[in-house]
């Protein structure tokens, strides 16, 4: 079974449950800061900008995300593959850009916490909906819980317990 992809600025065609059916999206590999497009490319800049200031969030935002802009995922700094999870996680994005359009979309995920803890919930919940049995289950939603509540939960007024909770009544168990 694949459970990597090499990044060499390939791109893969990825098949997910999206929102009720199974959908294939298109996706582009590219490495950081391999920048392509405008929009990627003004990305880029205000990394560059930040990173004068705070070198610390600069890092952290080049060597330990995965970022998708436009149908592009850019991996990490020094990485030459990508899981086949982080690489099902970013389609979700994809798509989701491509329902609602990249720039609306990125104003959303980028200005409102409520609006990214929901783009990410609905990203991470394709490992939960693909767990097989009860015991991975708990633990795909322990360890999207603990991601979840770092990625802004907790400022939605949201401790770990009540992201629990949401998770276990978004996807509940078959």
């Amino acid at each position: 079974m694949i459970t990597t992809v090499d990044v060499f600025n390939q791109t893969v065609i990825v098949s997910i449950p999206f929102r009720g059916k199974q959908t294939n999206v298109r996706v582009q590999l590219r490495k950081k800061p391999d920048w392509v497009g405008f929009w990627a490319h003004w990305v880029g800049f205000w990394i560059w900008l930040v990173g004068i200031f705070s070198p610390l969030l600069k890092r952290n935002f080049l060597y330990n995300y995965t970022t998708t802009i436009k149908g592009v995922a850019y991996v990490a700094v020094g990485k030459n593959t990508i899981s086949i999870k982080i690489l099902r996680h970013e389609a979700i994005h994809v798509l989701q850009s491509e329902v609602e359009g990249w720039y609306k979309h990125s104003l959303k995920y980028f200005f409102s916490k409520k609006w990214k803890y929901l783009y990410e919930k609905e990203a991470y919940g394709l490992g939960i909906i693909e767990t097989t049995d009860d015991n991975s289950y708990k633990k795909e939603i322990i360890r999207v819980a603990e991601a979840l509540t770092k990625e802004g939960g907790y400022m939605l007024g949201k401790d770990y317990k009540d992201v629990y909770h949401d998770l276990l009544e978004s996807f509940p168990r078959p």
